[in-house]
């Protein structure tokens, strides 16, 4: 699963279970060969990420959400027990230099412009 897909199916559980909200717009999502409308959910993003688009973290914010997405590794990792458990498709991401990290995620509502 690519992080778009981690990140959009995250998404689409914490807006079901109230975490995050939805916009009232509708998206066209891919279903094997059904192309089907679902709900839009708000943006979010980590911290850095909400850097790169010039925001910075609200004072006394606390991440909405937390879950594992793909990074790409600087150096050679080594085994883990935690690889027994894993999916063929995981094990192809490690063998391309990639793992999963926890990321921490905000929504819009959580950040502001940064001022200089």
């Amino acid at each position: 699963m690519t992080n778009i897909a981690i990140i959009l199916t995250e998404s689409a559980i914490l807006a079901e279970r109230g975490i995050l909200k939805y916009t009232g717009d509708c998206v066209e999502v891919e279903v094997g060969e059904e192309i089907v409308e679902v709900p839009e959910v708000e943006t979010i993003n980590t911290f850095k990420g909400w850097q790169k688009l010039g925001y910075k973290i609200k004072k006394g914010e606390k991440h909405k959400a937390a879950f594992k997405i793909w990074v790409k590794s600087k150096k050679k990792t080594e085994q883990t027990e935690e690889e027994q458990t894993e999916t063929e498709e995981e094990k192809e991401q490690k063998k391309r230099g990639f793992y999963k990290k926890m990321a921490y995620w905000f929504t819009a509502d959580q950040v502001e412009p940064i001022t200089k």
